[in-house]
């Protein structure tokens, strides 16, 4: 094994058709592997559906610059290139997951998005984009013209009436460490004040320990979702990963690592 590094994932929301959140049937026709090419660099992208997610490894590499003479550092003396130069080395990753369930997708290097994108839109014919989350309640609310659904997780402290002490010995276990609830609404009219105050009062729940998560969907005046999501407002996911013999990172102990971190989270 080599040195160690860390990656960043950036966490951000996956749009279909500018109106929805994708459900992971859209990709019920996925290969393993894919070979393209986007503004002249190529792409070796391979995928993979596991636990409801969307895992999506990349390598690539462009066919410039190339020399057909190479230093060899043994004998320090220029010889011919033995890699032709429709021989490419894919030195270049890109690690990607896509949690349908909480609306996010992590990738770390937001900087390709419209390579991921693009690549989407061209294999599962829809029109994909990616964006990052609002970070902050005041943006979002007045990005919103319409409010369409608040999720969040909470402590079992947050609720005291009777229907939920019923539902949460519906099974004879007793109290459940917590909630999950979503109220939806049919395209109700967003008050500014009210939606940007509501969205600070969460967050001090969150900071109090009443509440884990928090996801709030609106649509702008186009009818396009937008997503303030609380889990990004608080935190990133950094993973800290021991690169091989040639300074390259094992896809599968990224995998499972993001895995293991998406799964506390």
């Amino acid at each position: 094994m080599g040195e160690s590094s860390t990656i960043k994932f950036s966490e951000c929301e996956l749009v279909i058709d500018n109106s929805q959140i994708p459900k992971l049937d859209i990709f019920e026709n996925l290969k393993e592997t894919y070979i393209c090419e986007y503004e002249d660099i190529i792409y070796k992208v391979d995928c993979e559906i596991i636990n409801d997610m969307l895992w999506i490894y990349v390598k690539y590499g462009s066919k410039t610059p190339y020399t057909n003479i190479v230093l060899d550092i043994k004998s320090q003396k220029d010889i011919p290139n033995p890699r032709m130069q429709d021989e490419l080395e894919l030195k270049n990753q890109l690690f990607c997951i896509y949690q349908p369930k909480n609306a996010v997708l992590c990738i770390s290097n937001y900087n390709k998005n419209t390579f991921l994108a693009t690549f989407l839109k061209d294999h599962f014919n829809k029109n994909f984009s990616i964006k990052k989350y609002f970070i902050d309640p005041e943006s979002f609310a007045k990005e919103i013209k319409s409010l369409e659904s608040i999720k969040f997780t909470s402590a079992k402290n947050l609720f005291n009436s009777d229907i939920f002490d019923e539902v949460a010995d519906v099974c004879g276990y007793g109290m459940p460490v917590s909630f999950i609830l979503e109220a939806k609404y049919k395209g109700a009219s967003s008050n500014l004040n009210l939606i940007k105050n509501t969205l600070k009062t969460l967050i001090n729940r969150k900071e109090n320990g009443e509440i884990d998560k928090l996801i709030c969907v609106g649509k702008d005046d186009k009818n396009i979702e937008k997503i303030f999501n609380l889990n990004t407002f608080i935190k990133k996911i950094s993973i800290k990963s021991k690169k091989d013999k040639n300074g390259m990172f094992i896809p599968d102990i990224i995998k499972n690592s993001i895995l293991e971190k998406l799964n506390e989270i």
